[in-house]
Protein backbone atom coordinates (compact mmCIF):
# COMPACT_ATOMS: atom_id res chain seq x y z
CA UNK A 1 0.00 0.00 0.00
CA UNK A 2 1.25 3.48 -0.65
CA UNK A 3 1.78 6.35 2.05
CA UNK A 4 -1.44 8.11 0.85
CA UNK A 5 -3.69 5.21 1.35
CA UNK A 6 -2.29 4.85 5.21
CA UNK A 7 -2.85 8.58 5.50
CA UNK A 8 -6.18 8.35 4.18
CA UNK A 9 -6.81 5.15 6.90
CA UNK A 10 -6.30 6.69 9.79
CA UNK A 11 -7.91 10.19 8.86
CA UNK A 12 -11.00 8.11 7.84
CA UNK A 13 -10.59 6.55 11.49
CA UNK A 14 -10.71 10.06 13.21
CA UNK A 15 -13.95 10.88 11.04
CA UNK A 16 -12.98 14.02 9.48
CA UNK A 17 -15.29 15.19 6.75
CA UNK A 18 -13.74 14.80 3.20
CA UNK A 19 -14.35 18.77 2.39
CA UNK A 20 -12.03 19.51 5.43
CA UNK A 21 -8.53 17.95 3.77
CA UNK A 22 -6.79 16.96 0.67
CA UNK A 23 -3.92 14.54 0.59
CA UNK A 24 -1.16 15.57 -1.83
CA UNK A 25 2.40 13.69 -2.62
CA UNK A 26 3.98 14.48 0.37
CA UNK A 27 2.03 16.56 2.60
CA UNK A 28 -1.98 16.73 4.16
CA UNK A 29 -3.86 19.82 3.50
CA UNK A 30 -5.95 21.06 5.92
CA UNK A 31 -8.92 24.30 6.42
CA UNK A 32 -8.48 26.51 9.05
CA UNK A 33 -9.36 25.37 12.61
CA UNK A 34 -8.71 22.08 11.88
CA UNK A 35 -5.66 21.33 13.14
CA UNK A 36 -6.67 23.02 16.48
CA UNK A 37 -9.34 20.88 16.57
CA UNK A 38 -7.38 17.59 16.16
CA UNK A 39 -4.76 18.96 18.86
CA UNK A 40 -7.39 19.64 21.16
CA UNK A 41 -8.67 16.11 20.81
CA UNK A 42 -4.63 14.67 21.20
CA UNK A 43 -4.63 16.90 25.10
CA UNK A 44 -8.34 15.24 25.83
CA UNK A 45 -6.77 11.81 25.15
CA UNK A 46 -3.46 12.13 26.82
CA UNK A 47 -5.17 13.78 30.06
CA UNK A 48 -7.63 10.62 30.30
CA UNK A 49 -4.62 8.13 29.89
CA UNK A 50 -2.50 9.70 32.12
CA UNK A 51 -5.58 10.07 34.74
CA UNK A 52 -6.01 6.33 34.50
CA UNK A 53 -2.48 5.84 35.18
CA UNK A 54 -2.89 7.62 37.82
CA UNK A 55 -5.80 5.86 39.36
CA UNK A 56 -3.91 2.47 38.83
CA UNK A 57 -0.54 3.49 40.71
CA UNK A 58 -2.84 4.85 43.66
CA UNK A 59 -4.82 1.31 43.79
CA UNK A 60 -1.60 -0.65 43.96
CA UNK A 61 -0.23 1.71 46.68
CA UNK A 62 -3.25 1.96 48.07
CA UNK A 63 -3.81 -1.79 48.69
CA UNK A 64 -0.16 -2.61 49.61
CA UNK A 65 -0.65 0.23 52.39
CA UNK A 66 -3.97 -2.06 53.78
CA UNK A 67 -1.98 -5.45 53.42
CA UNK A 68 0.69 -4.06 55.60
CA UNK A 69 -1.96 -2.53 57.88
CA UNK A 70 -3.32 -5.94 58.05
CA UNK A 71 -0.08 -7.82 58.98
CA UNK A 72 0.75 -4.80 61.36
CA UNK A 73 -3.32 -5.70 62.97
CA UNK A 74 -2.43 -9.58 63.13
CA UNK A 75 1.00 -9.17 64.82
CA UNK A 76 -0.22 -6.89 67.06
CA UNK A 77 -2.74 -9.26 68.24
CA UNK A 78 -0.46 -11.88 68.06
CA UNK A 79 1.69 -9.27 70.88
CA UNK A 80 -0.67 -8.67 72.63
CA UNK A 81 -1.84 -12.59 72.92
CA UNK A 82 1.41 -13.66 73.90
CA UNK A 83 1.67 -10.91 76.52
CA UNK A 84 -1.23 -11.46 78.51
CA UNK A 85 -0.38 -14.96 78.66
CA UNK A 86 2.97 -14.14 79.83
CA UNK A 87 1.42 -12.05 82.54
CA UNK A 88 -0.73 -14.69 83.60
CA UNK A 89 1.95 -17.51 83.88
CA UNK A 90 5.29 -15.61 84.85
CA UNK A 91 4.01 -16.30 88.39
CA UNK A 92 3.29 -19.94 87.46
CA UNK A 93 5.29 -22.54 89.19
CA UNK A 94 5.23 -25.05 86.55
CA UNK A 95 6.17 -21.83 84.34
CA UNK A 96 9.16 -21.45 86.06
CA UNK A 97 10.20 -24.80 86.82
CA UNK A 98 9.76 -25.47 82.73
CA UNK A 99 11.98 -22.42 82.07
CA UNK A 100 14.75 -23.42 84.30
CA UNK A 101 14.62 -27.25 82.64
CA UNK A 102 14.32 -26.24 79.11
CA UNK A 103 18.23 -24.69 79.12
CA UNK A 104 19.50 -27.76 80.92
CA UNK A 105 18.02 -30.25 77.92
CA UNK A 106 20.00 -31.62 75.48
CA UNK A 107 16.95 -31.42 73.24
CA UNK A 108 17.59 -27.87 72.10
CA UNK A 109 21.59 -28.43 71.27
CA UNK A 110 20.31 -31.26 68.84
CA UNK A 111 20.56 -28.91 66.27
CA UNK A 112 24.04 -27.73 66.78
CA UNK A 113 25.29 -30.98 67.11
CA UNK A 114 23.89 -32.38 63.67
CA UNK A 115 25.46 -29.36 62.21
CA UNK A 116 28.95 -30.36 63.83
CA UNK A 117 27.97 -33.87 61.97
CA UNK A 118 27.35 -32.67 58.98
CA UNK A 119 30.15 -30.48 59.15
CA UNK A 120 32.52 -33.79 59.82
CA UNK A 121 30.25 -35.96 57.56
CA UNK A 122 31.86 -32.82 54.84
CA UNK A 123 35.07 -33.27 55.61
CA UNK A 124 34.91 -37.10 55.58
CA UNK A 125 33.02 -36.99 52.01
CA UNK A 126 35.88 -34.31 51.35
CA UNK A 127 38.70 -36.84 52.64
CA UNK A 128 37.21 -39.82 50.71
CA UNK A 129 37.21 -37.93 47.22
CA UNK A 130 40.98 -36.44 47.98
CA UNK A 131 41.43 -40.40 48.61
CA UNK A 132 39.80 -41.62 45.41
CA UNK A 133 41.60 -38.75 43.16
CA UNK A 134 44.70 -40.12 44.38
CA UNK A 135 43.88 -43.71 43.98
CA UNK A 136 42.69 -42.52 40.31
CA UNK A 137 46.33 -40.86 40.17
CA UNK A 138 47.96 -44.13 41.79
CA UNK A 139 45.99 -45.94 38.61
CA UNK A 140 47.44 -43.45 35.78
CA UNK A 141 50.38 -43.89 37.60
CA UNK A 142 50.73 -47.67 37.53
CA UNK A 143 49.00 -47.61 33.70
CA UNK A 144 52.06 -45.12 32.73
CA UNK A 145 54.32 -48.00 34.63
CA UNK A 146 53.09 -50.38 32.28
CA UNK A 147 53.21 -49.13 29.32
CA UNK A 148 56.84 -48.09 30.12
CA UNK A 149 57.05 -51.94 31.21
CA UNK A 150 55.96 -52.75 27.70
CA UNK A 151 58.34 -49.98 26.14
CA UNK A 152 61.48 -51.63 28.04
CA UNK A 153 60.46 -55.08 26.82
CA UNK A 154 59.71 -54.06 23.31
CA UNK A 155 63.20 -52.52 23.81
CA UNK A 156 64.77 -55.63 25.44
CA UNK A 157 62.99 -57.82 22.40
CA UNK A 158 64.50 -55.62 19.92
CA UNK A 159 68.19 -55.79 21.58
CA UNK A 160 67.59 -59.59 21.42
CA UNK A 161 66.92 -59.53 17.72
CA UNK A 162 70.32 -57.16 17.63
CA UNK A 163 72.14 -59.37 19.42
CA UNK A 164 71.06 -62.41 17.41
CA UNK A 165 71.80 -60.83 14.11
CA UNK A 166 75.30 -59.14 15.63
CA UNK A 167 76.12 -63.40 16.10
CA UNK A 168 74.56 -64.23 12.80
CA UNK A 169 76.89 -61.49 11.46
CA UNK A 170 80.20 -63.30 13.69
CA UNK A 171 78.93 -66.72 11.58
CA UNK A 172 78.95 -65.26 8.49
CA UNK A 173 82.36 -63.67 9.39
CA UNK A 174 84.15 -67.06 10.71
CA UNK A 175 82.45 -68.65 7.50
CA UNK A 176 83.88 -65.49 5.51
CA UNK A 177 87.11 -66.23 7.41
CA UNK A 178 86.59 -69.59 6.27
CA UNK A 179 86.21 -68.61 2.88
CA UNK A 180 89.28 -66.43 2.69
CA UNK A 181 91.72 -68.91 4.55
CA UNK A 182 90.86 -71.37 1.18
CA UNK A 183 90.67 -68.84 -1.13
CA UNK A 184 94.59 -67.80 -0.20
CA UNK A 185 95.59 -71.41 0.30
CA UNK A 186 94.32 -71.93 -3.39
CA UNK A 187 96.52 -68.76 -4.51
CA UNK A 188 99.52 -70.19 -2.38
CA UNK A 189 98.72 -73.23 -4.42
CA UNK A 190 98.54 -70.81 -7.24
CA UNK A 191 101.52 -69.07 -7.07
CA UNK A 192 103.56 -72.37 -6.42
CA UNK A 193 102.23 -73.55 -9.71
CA UNK A 194 103.09 -70.42 -11.04
CA UNK A 195 106.73 -70.40 -9.56
CA UNK A 196 106.97 -74.21 -11.01
CA UNK A 197 105.35 -73.01 -14.79
CA UNK A 198 108.12 -70.12 -14.14
CA UNK A 199 111.03 -72.69 -13.51
CA UNK A 200 109.94 -74.79 -16.42
CA UNK A 201 109.65 -71.62 -18.64
CA UNK A 202 113.41 -70.59 -17.39
CA UNK A 203 114.58 -74.02 -18.61
CA UNK A 204 112.43 -73.88 -21.70
CA UNK A 205 114.42 -70.32 -22.28
CA UNK A 206 117.75 -71.99 -21.43
CA UNK A 207 116.49 -74.91 -23.83
CA UNK A 208 115.46 -72.43 -26.37
CA UNK A 209 119.33 -70.45 -25.81
CA UNK A 210 120.98 -74.06 -26.87
CA UNK A 211 118.83 -74.46 -29.70
CA UNK A 212 119.66 -71.13 -30.72
CA UNK A 213 123.34 -71.39 -30.06
CA UNK A 214 123.27 -74.89 -32.18
CA UNK A 215 121.60 -73.37 -34.71
CA UNK A 216 124.09 -70.40 -35.20
CA UNK A 217 126.66 -73.00 -35.24
CA UNK A 218 125.21 -74.91 -38.33
CA UNK A 219 124.89 -71.48 -39.78
CA UNK A 220 128.49 -71.22 -39.65
CA UNK A 221 129.17 -74.48 -40.93
CA UNK A 222 126.55 -73.41 -43.88
CA UNK A 223 128.57 -70.21 -44.08
CA UNK A 224 131.90 -71.94 -44.39
CA UNK A 225 130.35 -74.60 -47.00
CA UNK A 226 128.95 -71.94 -48.86
CA UNK A 227 132.59 -70.10 -48.76
CA UNK A 228 133.77 -73.52 -50.24
CA UNK A 229 131.52 -73.35 -53.01
CA UNK A 230 132.96 -69.54 -53.86
CA UNK A 231 136.42 -70.97 -53.81
CA UNK A 232 134.99 -74.11 -55.90
CA UNK A 233 133.22 -71.41 -58.67
CA UNK A 234 136.90 -69.06 -58.43
CA UNK A 235 138.86 -72.46 -59.32
CA UNK A 236 136.16 -72.92 -62.10
CA UNK A 237 136.29 -69.93 -63.63
CA UNK A 238 139.71 -69.92 -64.04
CA UNK A 239 139.91 -73.89 -65.53
CA UNK A 240 136.93 -72.29 -67.99
CA UNK A 241 139.65 -69.05 -69.18
CA UNK A 242 142.31 -72.14 -69.28
CA UNK A 243 140.66 -73.85 -71.05
CA UNK A 244 139.15 -70.61 -73.12
CA UNK A 245 142.93 -70.59 -73.53
CA UNK A 246 143.31 -74.04 -74.42
CA UNK A 247 140.37 -73.47 -76.42
CA UNK A 248 142.22 -70.35 -78.60
CA UNK A 249 145.15 -73.01 -78.43
CA UNK A 250 143.49 -76.14 -79.56
CA UNK A 251 141.06 -75.35 -81.56
CA UNK A 252 141.26 -78.19 -83.04
CA UNK A 253 140.53 -80.10 -79.93
CA UNK A 254 137.00 -77.70 -79.23
CA UNK A 255 135.02 -80.31 -80.93
CA UNK A 256 135.99 -83.40 -79.28
CA UNK A 257 135.09 -81.01 -76.19
CA UNK A 258 131.77 -79.53 -77.03
CA UNK A 259 130.05 -82.46 -75.49
CA UNK A 260 132.16 -81.66 -72.58
CA UNK A 261 131.85 -78.16 -72.30
CA UNK A 262 128.13 -78.70 -72.45
CA UNK A 263 128.11 -81.06 -69.69
CA UNK A 264 129.75 -78.35 -67.56
CA UNK A 265 127.96 -75.74 -68.71
CA UNK A 266 124.53 -78.29 -67.04
CA UNK A 267 126.43 -78.34 -64.15
CA UNK A 268 127.58 -74.83 -63.63
CA UNK A 269 123.93 -73.93 -64.11
CA UNK A 270 122.75 -76.64 -61.07
CA UNK A 271 125.39 -75.49 -59.20
CA UNK A 272 124.12 -71.51 -59.48
CA UNK A 273 120.77 -72.55 -58.42
CA UNK A 274 121.85 -74.25 -55.85
CA UNK A 275 123.88 -71.33 -54.33
CA UNK A 276 120.81 -69.32 -54.83
CA UNK A 277 118.92 -71.21 -53.06
CA UNK A 278 121.31 -71.27 -50.41
CA UNK A 279 121.69 -68.02 -50.33
CA UNK A 280 117.48 -67.70 -49.54
CA UNK A 281 118.04 -70.47 -47.25
CA UNK A 282 120.77 -68.41 -45.25
CA UNK A 283 118.07 -64.79 -45.20
CA UNK A 284 115.19 -66.97 -44.42
CA UNK A 285 117.78 -68.12 -41.28
CA UNK A 286 119.13 -64.82 -40.52
CA UNK A 287 115.24 -63.48 -40.48
CA UNK A 288 114.05 -66.57 -38.04
CA UNK A 289 117.41 -65.57 -35.83
CA UNK A 290 116.09 -61.90 -35.69
CA UNK A 291 112.10 -63.28 -34.89
CA UNK A 292 113.57 -65.71 -32.35
CA UNK A 293 115.75 -62.80 -30.70
CA UNK A 294 112.96 -60.63 -30.36
CA UNK A 295 110.66 -63.40 -28.89
CA UNK A 296 113.44 -64.02 -26.70
CA UNK A 297 113.74 -60.14 -25.21
CA UNK A 298 109.73 -60.42 -24.93
CA UNK A 299 110.19 -63.43 -22.85
CA UNK A 300 112.41 -61.93 -20.46
CA UNK A 301 110.31 -58.95 -20.00
CA UNK A 302 107.11 -61.07 -19.73
CA UNK A 303 109.16 -63.05 -16.74
CA UNK A 304 110.18 -59.03 -15.32
CA UNK A 305 106.65 -58.57 -15.12
CA UNK A 306 105.60 -62.02 -13.79
CA UNK A 307 108.46 -61.69 -10.82
CA UNK A 308 106.96 -58.60 -10.28
CA UNK A 309 103.10 -59.82 -10.04
CA UNK A 310 104.45 -62.19 -7.76
CA UNK A 311 106.07 -59.69 -5.57
CA UNK A 312 103.17 -57.92 -5.51
CA UNK A 313 100.96 -61.00 -4.82
CA UNK A 314 103.15 -61.63 -1.34
CA UNK A 315 102.87 -58.20 -0.49
CA UNK A 316 99.01 -58.81 -0.88
CA UNK A 317 98.87 -61.82 1.07
CA UNK A 318 100.98 -60.49 3.80
CA UNK A 319 98.59 -57.35 3.89
CA UNK A 320 95.88 -59.83 3.93
CA UNK A 321 97.48 -61.87 6.65
CA UNK A 322 97.83 -59.22 8.55
CA UNK A 323 94.37 -57.55 8.05
CA UNK A 324 93.02 -61.64 9.22
CA UNK A 325 95.10 -60.87 12.41
CA UNK A 326 92.93 -57.60 12.35
CA UNK A 327 89.84 -59.22 11.88
CA UNK A 328 90.02 -62.10 14.49
CA UNK A 329 91.11 -59.60 16.97
CA UNK A 330 87.74 -57.76 16.04
CA UNK A 331 86.00 -61.12 15.97
CA UNK A 332 87.43 -61.79 19.76
CA UNK A 333 86.52 -58.07 20.89
CA UNK A 334 82.98 -58.76 19.74
CA UNK A 335 82.88 -61.64 21.41
CA UNK A 336 83.65 -60.34 24.65
CA UNK A 337 81.40 -57.52 24.05
CA UNK A 338 78.32 -60.12 23.26
CA UNK A 339 78.90 -61.58 26.78
CA UNK A 340 78.98 -58.68 28.43
CA UNK A 341 75.78 -57.99 26.44
CA UNK A 342 74.35 -61.12 27.48
CA UNK A 343 75.45 -60.40 31.44
CA UNK A 344 73.34 -56.75 31.00
CA UNK A 345 70.41 -58.63 29.87
CA UNK A 346 70.54 -61.18 32.38
CA UNK A 347 70.54 -57.98 34.77
CA UNK A 348 67.79 -56.42 33.66
CA UNK A 349 65.84 -58.68 33.40
CA UNK A 350 66.37 -59.49 37.10
CA UNK A 351 65.74 -55.97 37.54
CA UNK A 352 62.43 -56.22 35.33
CA UNK A 353 61.43 -59.65 37.18
CA UNK A 354 61.65 -57.18 40.56
CA UNK A 355 59.68 -54.66 38.87
CA UNK A 356 56.84 -56.98 37.59
CA UNK A 357 57.18 -58.39 42.20
CA UNK A 358 56.58 -54.14 42.63
CA UNK A 359 53.53 -53.92 40.23
CA UNK A 360 51.90 -57.28 41.95
CA UNK A 361 52.35 -55.47 45.38
CA UNK A 362 51.20 -52.35 44.22
CA UNK A 363 48.53 -53.96 42.96
CA UNK A 364 47.82 -55.90 46.21
CA UNK A 365 47.84 -52.20 47.87
CA UNK A 366 45.45 -51.07 45.62
CA UNK A 367 43.14 -53.97 45.73
CA UNK A 368 43.57 -53.46 49.89
CA UNK A 369 43.05 -49.96 49.52
CA UNK A 370 39.97 -50.54 47.55
CA UNK A 371 38.76 -52.51 50.53
CA UNK A 372 39.11 -50.11 52.52
CA UNK A 373 37.39 -47.71 51.05
CA UNK A 374 34.41 -50.41 50.35
CA UNK A 375 34.71 -50.61 54.23
CA UNK A 376 34.71 -46.83 54.54
CA UNK A 377 31.79 -46.50 52.46
CA UNK A 378 30.05 -49.45 54.49
CA UNK A 379 31.17 -47.34 57.50
CA UNK A 380 29.35 -43.94 56.11
CA UNK A 381 26.33 -45.93 55.52
CA UNK A 382 26.21 -47.27 58.92
CA UNK A 383 27.11 -43.70 60.08
CA UNK A 384 24.19 -41.98 58.03
CA UNK A 385 21.89 -44.84 59.33
CA UNK A 386 23.27 -44.00 63.08
CA UNK A 387 22.04 -40.18 61.85
CA UNK A 388 18.82 -41.07 60.54
CA UNK A 389 18.18 -43.31 63.51
CA UNK A 390 19.10 -40.14 65.45
CA UNK A 391 16.60 -37.93 63.39
CA UNK A 392 14.14 -40.40 64.62
CA UNK A 393 14.65 -39.53 68.21
CA UNK A 394 14.83 -36.30 67.91
CA UNK A 395 11.55 -36.20 66.11
CA UNK A 396 10.56 -38.68 68.97
CA UNK A 397 11.98 -36.18 71.50
CA UNK A 398 10.23 -33.28 69.60
CA UNK A 399 6.35 -35.48 69.45
CA UNK A 400 7.66 -36.12 73.51
CA UNK A 401 7.92 -32.06 73.87
CA UNK A 402 4.73 -31.04 72.35
CA UNK A 403 3.28 -33.76 74.19
CA UNK A 404 4.18 -32.12 77.67
CA UNK A 405 3.32 -28.64 76.39
CA UNK A 406 0.00 -30.15 74.98
CA UNK A 407 -0.68 -31.62 79.22
CA UNK A 408 1.15 -28.29 80.65
CA UNK A 409 -1.69 -26.27 78.30
CA UNK A 410 -4.26 -28.78 79.92
CA UNK A 411 -2.93 -28.71 83.56
CA UNK A 412 -2.99 -24.59 82.82
CA UNK A 413 -6.61 -24.55 81.99
CA UNK A 414 -7.39 -27.20 84.38
CA UNK A 415 -5.79 -24.92 87.28
CA UNK A 416 -7.10 -22.12 85.85
CA UNK A 417 -10.99 -23.74 85.93
CA UNK A 418 -10.40 -25.41 89.40
CA UNK A 419 -8.47 -23.38 92.30
CA UNK A 420 -9.37 -25.53 94.54
CA UNK A 421 -7.21 -28.74 95.52
CA UNK A 422 -8.73 -32.09 95.94
CA UNK A 423 -6.82 -35.13 96.22
CA UNK A 424 -7.37 -36.88 93.03
CA UNK A 425 -5.56 -33.30 91.42
CA UNK A 426 -2.85 -33.74 93.98
CA UNK A 427 -2.56 -37.37 92.89
CA UNK A 428 -2.64 -36.26 89.47
CA UNK A 429 0.19 -33.89 90.04
CA UNK A 430 1.96 -36.74 91.71
CA UNK A 431 1.86 -38.63 88.65
CA UNK A 432 2.13 -36.01 86.34
CA UNK A 433 5.49 -35.26 88.29
CA UNK A 434 6.34 -39.24 87.70
CA UNK A 435 5.97 -38.85 84.36
CA UNK A 436 8.41 -36.14 84.22
CA UNK A 437 10.88 -37.45 86.36
CA UNK A 438 10.47 -40.75 83.85
CA UNK A 439 11.03 -38.58 81.03
CA UNK A 440 14.03 -36.48 82.81
CA UNK A 441 15.66 -39.87 83.07
CA UNK A 442 14.77 -41.39 79.48
CA UNK A 443 16.24 -38.00 78.08
CA UNK A 444 18.96 -38.74 79.98
CA UNK A 445 19.97 -41.87 79.10
CA UNK A 446 19.08 -41.23 75.41
CA UNK A 447 21.71 -38.11 75.45
CA UNK A 448 24.24 -40.52 77.24
CA UNK A 449 23.39 -43.44 74.66
CA UNK A 450 23.94 -40.52 72.03
CA UNK A 451 27.44 -39.27 73.64
CA UNK A 452 28.82 -42.84 73.55
CA UNK A 453 27.91 -43.42 70.32
CA UNK A 454 29.25 -40.03 68.70
CA UNK A 455 32.71 -40.93 70.86
CA UNK A 456 32.72 -44.13 69.34
CA UNK A 457 31.99 -42.53 65.74
CA UNK A 458 34.46 -40.17 66.56
CA UNK A 459 37.35 -42.83 67.62
CA UNK A 460 36.61 -45.11 64.49
CA UNK A 461 37.35 -41.81 62.06
CA UNK A 462 40.35 -40.92 63.38
CA UNK A 463 41.12 -44.39 63.47
CA UNK A 464 40.13 -44.71 59.86
CA UNK A 465 41.98 -41.26 58.73
CA UNK A 466 45.38 -42.56 60.31
CA UNK A 467 45.19 -45.88 58.17
CA UNK A 468 44.68 -43.86 55.14
CA UNK A 469 47.36 -41.58 55.86
CA UNK A 470 49.69 -44.62 56.89
CA UNK A 471 49.06 -45.99 53.63
CA UNK A 472 49.28 -42.73 51.52
CA UNK A 473 52.55 -42.79 52.86
CA UNK A 474 53.40 -45.85 52.02
CA UNK A 475 52.02 -45.46 48.71
CA UNK A 476 54.48 -41.82 48.78
CA UNK A 477 57.50 -43.99 49.33
CA UNK A 478 56.87 -46.84 47.18
CA UNK A 479 56.16 -43.66 44.42
CA UNK A 480 60.22 -42.84 45.25
CA UNK A 481 61.45 -46.24 44.98
CA UNK A 482 59.94 -46.66 41.56
CA UNK A 483 60.93 -43.68 40.61
CA UNK A 484 64.50 -43.71 41.49
CA UNK A 485 64.27 -47.67 39.94
CA UNK A 486 62.68 -46.23 36.66
CA UNK A 487 65.59 -43.85 36.29
CA UNK A 488 67.91 -46.34 37.10
CA UNK A 489 66.29 -48.53 34.22
CA UNK A 490 66.17 -45.00 31.96
CA UNK A 491 70.24 -44.72 32.66
CA UNK A 492 70.98 -48.93 32.12
CA UNK A 493 68.86 -48.31 28.42
CA UNK A 494 70.63 -45.38 27.51
CA UNK A 495 74.22 -47.19 27.96
CA UNK A 496 72.67 -50.20 26.57
CA UNK A 497 71.89 -47.75 23.08
CA UNK A 498 75.61 -46.49 23.79
CA UNK A 499 77.11 -50.12 23.57
CA UNK A 500 74.56 -50.90 20.32
CA UNK A 501 75.64 -47.68 18.85
CA UNK A 502 79.33 -48.75 19.49
CA UNK A 503 78.79 -52.50 18.00
CA UNK A 504 76.89 -51.15 14.85
CA UNK A 505 80.14 -49.19 14.28
CA UNK A 506 82.49 -51.69 14.72
CA UNK A 507 80.08 -53.83 12.37
CA UNK A 508 80.49 -51.15 9.65
CA UNK A 509 83.74 -51.16 10.01
CA UNK A 510 84.09 -54.52 9.79
CA UNK A 511 81.54 -54.27 6.39
CA UNK A 512 84.41 -51.99 5.17
CA UNK A 513 87.39 -53.94 5.75
CA UNK A 514 85.29 -56.58 4.22
CA UNK A 515 84.80 -55.27 1.23
CA UNK A 516 87.90 -53.96 1.11
CA UNK A 517 89.40 -57.72 1.22
CA UNK A 518 86.79 -58.55 -2.02
CA UNK A 519 88.18 -55.79 -3.46
CA UNK A 520 92.12 -56.83 -3.38
CA UNK A 521 90.48 -60.28 -3.49
CA UNK A 522 89.47 -59.69 -6.56
CA UNK A 523 92.01 -57.90 -7.94
CA UNK A 524 94.44 -60.78 -7.27
CA UNK A 525 91.90 -62.80 -9.22
CA UNK A 526 92.19 -60.92 -11.78
CA UNK A 527 95.69 -60.51 -11.76
CA UNK A 528 95.90 -64.14 -11.36
CA UNK A 529 93.26 -64.41 -14.65
CA UNK A 530 95.91 -62.26 -16.56
CA UNK A 531 98.95 -64.46 -15.55
CA UNK A 532 96.88 -67.36 -16.86
CA UNK A 533 96.38 -65.26 -20.08
CA UNK A 534 100.26 -64.22 -20.28
CA UNK A 535 101.04 -68.01 -19.43
CA UNK A 536 98.83 -69.28 -22.35
CA UNK A 537 100.35 -66.69 -24.77
CA UNK A 538 103.47 -67.95 -24.11
CA UNK A 539 102.57 -71.40 -24.05
CA UNK A 540 101.22 -70.62 -27.77
CA UNK A 541 104.13 -68.70 -28.54
CA UNK A 542 106.88 -71.84 -27.17
CA UNK A 543 104.73 -74.18 -29.69
CA UNK A 544 104.74 -71.97 -32.74
CA UNK A 545 108.96 -71.83 -32.14
CA UNK A 546 108.91 -75.22 -31.35
CA UNK A 547 106.92 -75.29 -34.30
CA UNK A 548 109.42 -73.07 -36.61
CA UNK A 549 112.31 -74.68 -35.28
CA UNK A 550 111.18 -77.91 -35.87
CA UNK A 551 110.70 -76.70 -39.44
CA UNK A 552 114.00 -75.25 -39.91
CA UNK A 553 115.55 -78.20 -38.37
CA UNK A 554 114.12 -80.28 -41.20
CA UNK A 555 115.01 -77.57 -43.54
CA UNK A 556 119.14 -77.34 -42.49
CA UNK A 557 118.66 -81.52 -43.05
CA UNK A 558 117.29 -81.09 -46.33
CA UNK A 559 120.09 -78.38 -46.96
CA UNK A 560 122.59 -81.08 -45.31
CA UNK A 561 121.34 -83.82 -47.49
CA UNK A 562 121.10 -82.10 -50.44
Amino acid sequence: MNNSAHMFEQIHALELDPNLFRIGQSKIFFRTGVLAHLEEERDLKITDIIIYFQSACRGYLARRAFAKKQQQLSALKVLQRNCAAYLKLRHWQWWRLFTKVKPLLQVTRQEEEMQAKDEELMKVKEKQLKVENELVEMESKHQQLLEEKNILAEQLHAETELFAEAEEMRVRLLTRKQELEEILNDLESRVEEEEERNQSLQNEKKRMQAHIQDLEEQLDEEEAVRQKLQLDKVTADAKIKKMEEDNLLLEDQNSKLLKEKKLLDDRISEMSSQLTEEEDKTKNLSKLKNKQEMMIVELEEHLKKEEKTRQELEKAKRKLDSEMTDLQDQIVELQTQTEEMRIQLAVKEEEMQSALSRSDDETAQKNNALKQIRELQAHLAELQEDLESEKICRTKAEKLKRDLSEELEALKTELEDTLDTTAAQQELRTKREQEVAELKKAIEEETKNHNVQVQEMRQRHSSVLEELSEQLEQAKRFKGSLEKSIQNLESDNKDLACEVKSVQQARAESESRRKKVESQLQELLSRAAEAERTKAELSQRSNRLQVDLDHMSSLLEESEKS
